[in-house]
This record gives structure tokens, C-alpha cells and sequence, in this order.
């Protein structure tokens, strides 16, 4: 997987590839938290200010010492990436989820500190760590330890009043943390920062899990934060290591290439040993089969080394899913033969064959009428549709105060803000795919939007730089035709979408891709929170106003490797057509527990026609990948949707062709 620096900005980096979230489940009876059950703080991003990120305790670790953890780097969230549930006050617990097959190298050791990583101060109480058995019910607490002293933001460590010795016989997983006092604390309108003080970050991603009623009851619930990372819980456990013990973790490969092509990926690798070896031996294969050894590609330290490598994809390989396997081959010129069990490491990429040309990005842009910063975030996104005229913005508004409701919310925005793991408001995501932008919050499929105003053009640039390096890597599999008339006769909206997809497309898009559909509006006034002060008359453009698809895409439906789906809507009386447009893209089920499991493939847009439906028309691609990528009136004015009229439209293989739109 490659991490692209772009230009401008040391801090803002792209991600395109499959990540390390772990998509695991627990036995443990737990409720799933609702959507927005967890916040973050949030605030205004100014690239000016300096130290964003938290200088780490470092911590002084014995020969007989190892940290074990969900990461054990010295990563900790800022105050702005908190997390918190100001919903929910009083004690709540809070703890990772560990499998115990990940921990067979501290089996028999003793646990002597705890140490916990906080975004803002809090009350901690105390730090515990809980055995889970196979049946998923609670084996033991094997303790709990009471916390005294002000807890502080950063890192904060605690030596246990004996050691208690890891015994995992039995034990499937088990959870680590510690019980806090959630605040609720505010200035009448805002929460304060202790109302924030989770740290979840970093490169690797573990469920959270928080204990206290969430509104189902008392007991444990899934937060669905892996987007952020991990937990910031550690501890210290003393016990004779071997010599000698390598562990590799973490492994991303480049998602979509092309038999042949040079397939990049990235890892980690830590020494879990006394010592670190003077040599090393990885054996890469593809889908079991050896392809490359590397010979210590580089000389390791104690801890955790993240490396990067290549190899040349075989040329025989079919379009599909493949395995990419990393594993240690030899330490010190030796086989190794105990702790194996984080020795191998594997991950799945797309081969294919064919693709077409991008026609629009999409954009979903995430507000509110009530969110301070919201304006802010309109003025990246309007700059960045200065920059580039394949734009397809739709404004999801969801509900930041539920004192102040938006009237632009509707059901689908919260569906959309639940399944899009949201990083709070303003913010947005780019074709559906996961980004790390540098900023501690991991790999996202959502990024904030609430730059320092003078910013707004620096960040467009980013973005656009962002989403064409995210377009290298995710090829288009299929053109989209898209054309919508609504008859002021019968007050039907009629919407047809059609085009071509690649012969191979169940096998690289997965054949239960899908078609989505909705309809958004310009021109929409209301009142708009501007920092402390309501701005009475805000225009809102972009709004969502209904999707005509299901919420989470419907069924594509093919005739050979084209296909077609039609749709009527009743029309809403408080709708205006001239300021309407239909947005169509085909991606990955929404409802996918995964966020790496929901980019999109292509994206078209579409202005409505007034009149007779059977009017419609539009210039239609191929199989061979011909497609529209541009439209003018008859005296050149380009345009960035069917207008009523002679249109005159450019596509891919250079023929021009006059289309008329009824």
C-alpha cells in the first residue's frame, strides 16, 4: 500500500489501500451503540498553530519488559481529536478488546503497570482488565485497580499494588481499560474539552468497547470506532522473553492492479526479543506461491519498525481477489521455531483487466444548520469545485444541537451518518474511500472540514490532489448515462440511468454492487450558526432532498455488460426542479460493516428536463470503455449537465455528438 505525501503539506496524506482495520467480533454479549453515541470534540483546524500533536511520554521499559497493547507505540490523540459520550453522563468504563491469540508471547508473564493515554483530563478511577472464555462470558476480572491523582492529557501510568500474573488457558479474548467520569460539563451551548478525553488513534484498529447504559440497558456496548483507531490502553508485563522474537502486523496492500503491475504494500514489524536480530529473512507470496525474499531490508530497534516494500504482480494472474502473504522466513539465519504466531500476515487485492474514464467525484458533504463551523467547511468544499468541474456535492445534514433541528435532515441522512463511521460536523468523504489525512485520526472514510477560513484554497488543492491519487488506485468499472424529466402534468419525476460496465465486473466490483440515486437541491435559505452568531438568510445548496434508490443502493440490473434501472418519484410540492439535479454512483453495499468496503467506482450527475418524459435522451458509452467526458451548448458554453436544448457531447474516443434534451 502506498501513503502518498502530498505537495503543500507535510502533514496530508492520501490512503487508497486496504487498511488494518480488524473487522473482528467478540463473543461478549455486546449491544451495538447508536449512531453519534460517541462525539468528538472537533474545533477549527489552523495550520499555523504548531505541536498539534502531544510530545509522548516516552516510557522506561526493564530487559524483562514489554509493553502489551493494542499498539505500543507512544501515539495519544490531541485535545481536538477527542472523543467522548457527553450524552451519557457519570461513570462509564471504557477497554480495548485484545484476542488472546495475539498475546501468546506474555502468556505467564506479570502484569506490574497499567498506563492510559488521555485527549483531555479526566477522572479516572480505576484501571482493570477483564478474561472473556470461549463460551464469550466473563472468566475472571483479574483486577481492578483504584486510581489516585489527577489524571492528565497524554500519557498517565499506574504500578499495580502486586503483580498479577497473565494466565490465558481459557481465555479467548480480553478487555482492557479503565472507568472515568463522562462529563457533561458546558457553556450553555457547547460542551467543554473534559468532555472529550478519549484517545483513540493510531495506526492499528481494535474494537472499543464502553460499559454503562447506553440506552439498552447496563452492560457492554460496541462504540464502532475502529475508523479512529485503537484505544490508548497499555501494560507493562515482566517475564523471560526468548532471545529472539519477531512479530508482523499491520499489513496494507495496494487494492486494485493490474496482472504484471508492481503490487506495493506496507507493514510493521516488532521485536518482541531480549534482543533485535542482526538479520532477518521475509518471504512475500501471492496467493501461496514465493515471489520475493527480503534480506534485513532494514536494520531494526527495539519496538515497532513500519516498512514498505514492492513486489511485480505474476503476469497470469485472472481478475479477481487475491491473497498477499507476509512471513518471517529466518532470524538470525534460523527458522524460527517458538511464538510463531504473529510470524504471517496476509491481505486480499483486486486484479483487473479493463477500465473506463472518471466522470464525477463524489463528494458528500456532512453539516448542519446548528454546527458553528459548518460555514467553514462550505468554503473548502466550494473552493474545491473552483478547482475542478467533475464535482458531484450532495449536502448530508444531520442534527448537531437536538435544541436547533435542521430542516434539511431526513431519514436517509442519518442512515448515511451512521454507516459512514462520521467524524463529526463539518466533514466529508471523497468517492467513499478511506483516507488518512496526517492528522492522528487514522484511516477514515470521513475528514473534518473545519479549516481556519484562510486555509480554504491551500486544503482545496490538497483535496483535489487527494482524490485524483485515490482515483489512480481505484480504477472506474463502468460509465454511468444518467437522465431525469419531471412532468408538471402528473407531478412524476421520471429518472433513468444506464451504461456499460467491464466484462470482468462481478469479479473485480463484487457482485453485489450497487446502483444509488438521489436528488439534491440549490438554493435552499434558512438560518445557519456562524461561530457564536446566526446568520438569518444562509443559502444551502447541494441538499439532500430524497433518495430515490434505497438508502443502501439497489440491485444493478444487467443485460450482458450493460445495464439499466428506471425510477418514478412523486414529485414534493416545495420543490423547485430548475434548482434540481439527480446524483447516480455505483459502489460498494453501504451497509458494509467495513469502511474499506464502500468506495465508489464512478459518479454522474444530471440537471432535470421539464416536459414530455419521453423526451429523454443522453449519450450513451460503450463496452469499450467510450464514454461522455464533456458537454457544450451549440455556441461552446460547457456545461455540467444536460440542458434543455442541442447539446453537443464529447466523448472519450474523440467523436462530438449532438444530442438534444427535451
Amino acid at each position: 500500500m502506498k501513503k502518498i505525501l502530498l505537495t503543500l503539506a507535510a502533514f496530508l496524506m492520501t490512503v487508497g489501500m486496504a487498511t488494518a482495520q480488524s473487522g473482528k467480533t467478540s463473543k461478549l454479549d455486546v449491544k451495538k451503540a447508536g449512531t453519534a453515541v460517541v462525539q468528538k470534540r472537533g474545533g477549527i483546524i489552523d495550520l499555523n498553530k504548531k505541536g498539534m500533536q502531544k510530545a509522548p511520554q516516552k516510557i522506561t521499559l526493564a530487559d524483562n519488559q514489554k509493553l502489551m497493547g493494542p499498539y505500543t507505540t507512544d501515539d495519544v490523540a490531541t485535545s481536538q481529536q477527542g472523543l467522548g459520550l457527553p450524552n451519557y453522563p457519570g461513570e462509564l468504563g471504557v477497554a480495548t478488546l485484545l484476542e488472546a491469540s495475539d498475546l501468546v508471547r506474555f502468556d505467564g508473564g506479570n502484569i506490574v503497570k497499567m498506563r492510559y493515554g488521555l485527549a483531555n483530563a479526566t477522572t479516572v478511577n480505576s484501571v482493570f482488565i477483564y478474561l472473556i472464555d470461549t463460551d464469550g462470558k466473563i472468566k475472571e476480572q483479574l483486577f481492578a485497580e483504584p486510581v489516585t491523582g489527577t489524571s492528565v492529557a497524554g500519557w498517565n501510568e499506574v504500578t499495580l499494588s502486586k503483580p498479577y500474573t497473565l494466565n490465558l488457558t481459557g481465555v479467548a479474548e480480553i478487555l482492557m481499560g479503565y472507568y472515568y467520569t463522562q462529563s457533561n460539563a458546558n457553556d450553555g451551548q457547547y460542551y467543554n474539552d473534559e468532555c472529550y478525553p478519549l484517545s483513540i488513534t493510531g495506526d492499528v484498529a481494535t474494537p472499543t468497547f464502553v460499559y454503562g447504559n447506553l440506552g439498552q440497558g447496563k452492560g457492554w456496548y460496541d462504540l464502532g470506532a475502529e475508523s479512529y483507531g485503537s484505544l490508548s490502553v497499555q501494560a507493562v508485563v515482566e517475564k523471560d522473553y526468548p532471545d529472539y522474537d519477531l512479530g508482523l502486523k499491520n499489513l496494507k496492500a495496494y487494492a486494485y492492479n493490474k496482472a504484471g503491475g508492481k503490487e506495493t504494500f506496507t507493514f510493521s514489524i516488532s521485536s518482541f526479543g531480549k534482543n533485535v536480530p542482526q538479520t532477518y529473512a521475509l518471504d512475500v507470496a501471492v496467493d501461496g506461491q514465493v515471489v520475493a525474499t527480503y534480506e534485513t531490508p532494514v536494520a531494526l530497534s527495539d519496538g515497532t519498525s513500519a516498512l514498505s516494500g514492492n513486489i511485480v504482480l505474476p503476469a497470469e494472474l485472472a481478475a479477481g481477489k487475491h491473497t498477499l502473504k507476509l512471513s518471517v522466513a529466518k532470524i538470525n539465519g534460523e527458522v524460527p521455531a517458538s511464538n510463531t504466531a504473529d510470524d504471517v500476515v496476509t491481505e486480499q487485492f483486486t486484479v483487473y483487466t479493463q477500465s473506463f474514464p472518471h466522470q464525477k467525484q463524489l463528494v458528500e458533504h456532512f453539516t448542519s444548520t446548528s454546527c458553528t463551523y459548518c460555514p467553514l467547511g462550505d468554503a473548502v468544499l466550494t473552493a474545491l469545485e473552483g478547482k475542478r468541474d467533475d464535482i458531484a456535492r450532495v449536502s448530508v445534514h444531520g442534527i448537531q444541537n437536538p435544541n436547533y433541528p435542521d430542516p434539511y435532515n431526513i431519514e436517509a441522512c442519518d442512515i448515511i451518518i451512521g454507516y459512514e463511521a462520521l467524524a463529526g460536523f463539518p466533514s466529508a468523504s471523497y468517492n467513499r474511500t478511506a483516507f488518512d489525512f496526517g492528522l492522528g485520526e487514522g484511516l477514515t472514510l470521513t475528514q473534518s472540514l473545519g479549516y481556519n477560513a484562510n486555509y480554504k484554497d491551500q486544503v482545496a488543492t490538497w483535496l483535489s490532489e487527494a482524490i485524483d491519487e485515490n482515483g489512480n488506485e481505484y480504477p472506474s468499472f463502468a460509465s454511468i448515462n444518467v437522465a431525469a424529466n419531471y412532468n408538471p402534468t402528473d407531478g412524476k419525476l421520471t429518472v433513468k440511468v444506464n451504461g456499460e460496465t467491464v466484462g470482468d465486473f462481478a469479479a473485480v466490483m463484487g457482485a453485489d454492487a450497487v446502483l444509488n440515486v438521489c436528488l439534491v437541491e440549490d438554493g435552499l435559505v434558512s438560518r445557519q450558526l456562524n461561530g457564536s452568531n446566526w446568520i438569518t438568510a444562509y443559502t444551502h445548496n447541494n441538499v439532500l432532498r430524497k433518495y430515490v434508490s434505497n438508502v443502501a443502493g439497489d440491485a444493478i440490473n444487467f443485460n450482458g455488460n450493460s445495464y439499466e434501472n428506471d425510477y418514478v418519484v412523486d414529485f414534493a410540492s416545495n420543490w423547485k426542479p430548475e434548482n434540481m439535479r439527480v446524483v447516480a454512483f455505483i459502489s460498494r453495499p453501504l451497509l458494509s460493516e467495513s469502511l474499506l468496503d464502500k468506495f465508489v467506482t464512478n459518479t454522474e450527475t444530471a440537471a432535470l428536463t421539464v416536459g414530455d418524459p419521453a423526451g429523454i435522451e443522453s449519450a450513451k458509452g460503450d463496452a469499450n470503455g467510450v464514454s461522455e467526458v464533456a458537454r457544450y451548448t451549440t455556441n461552446g458554453v460547457r456545461l455540467s449537465a444536460p440542458q434543455k436544448g442541442i447539446n453537443i457531447v464529447k466523448m472519450s474516443n474523440g467523436e462530438t455528438r449532438k444530442v438534444v434534451v427535451y
